[in-house]
């Protein structure tokens, strides 16, 4: 008579699919969180971003965007101006582009007369939009430094409504950060949990594994001819039931 051959447990097969199953819960659930939350927090930082730029333009005339010269009375005073909305919004720096994207000022004085300024190159669509007249903010980008970085946009008109220039406010993500600290404690804390739920489950599913296994090894001893197998009627459940059966089945 051939004999069966174990090659898998119940309780192995048991506990590895449900902690596959917590492991696909885990990073579903972490990666939508993690997408929530920085969508809202940059949609709410791109808001800020263009209050800033809307307040900065409003402090600017149109009209003298075309005088303004790098040594002049004019142009220490639009920086000054800027420098003080920087300061007080506490933005990275705060800078006037014109309709080609090249820096006419900015507060910080980071950026050379008629300097091509790299970071609408970026992401140019929000550029794009400031110049049609639209303010509106652009993507999350990575800077030298390693920090993540913003930009506002809010168009610059004169008294006739056209558009002359366009007012960037750059700005830290520093919610960024604290997000990807938040994404490492949960990834940390799924982890902790599924071990948890491992060693549980496998403690608890060993109750009512074993009783199971003892009904294997016996009807295996049964199929060789040794009908003097018993097994213990440990519970008054559906596996209880099933040793009592084949107890009464092999004293016949």
């Amino acid at each position: 008579m051939a004999n069966f051959t174990f090659r898998g447990s119940i309780l192995a097969e048991l506990v590895s699919r449900t902690l596959f199953v917590g492991i696909i819960i885990l990073f579903v659930y972490g990666g939508f969180s993690y997408y929530i939350s920085k969508e809202t927090f940059d949609g709410e930082m791109g808001e800020r971003l263009v209050a800033i730029a809307r307040l900065s333009s409003g402090q600017i005339k149109g009209e003298w965007i075309p005088f303004l010269n790098p040594g002049v009375k004019l142009y220490r005073s639009f920086q000054q101006t800027l420098l003080e909305i920087q300061e007080q919004s506490q933005a990275k720096n705060i800078f006037i582009l014109d309709n080609d994207g090249r820096v006419l000022i900015d507060a910080k004085s980071d950026y050379q007369f008629r300097e091509t300024n790299w970071l609408k190159d970026l992401d140019p669509e929000p550029f794009q939009k400031a110049r049609e007249g639209q303010s509106t903010a652009s993507i999350l980008f990575p800077e030298k430094d390693g920090s993540i970085y913003k930009i506002g946009y809010c168009p610059v008109r004169d008294a006739s409504g056209a558009v002359v220039a366009v007012v960037g406010v750059e700005a830290s993500a520093k919610f960024m950060d604290g997000l990807n600290e938040f994404a490492r404690v949960l990834f940390i804390f799924g982890l902790v949990c599924l071990a948890l739920m491992g060693g549980l489950l496998y403690a608890f599913g060993r109750r009512f594994i074993a009783p199971i296994e003892d009904l294997a090894r016996a009807s295996q001893s049964v199929s060789e001819g040794d009908f003097s197998q018993r097994v213990e009627v440990a519970a008054n459940n559906e596996i209880g039931a099933l040793a009592f059966a084949f107890n009464e089945m092999t004293k016949r």
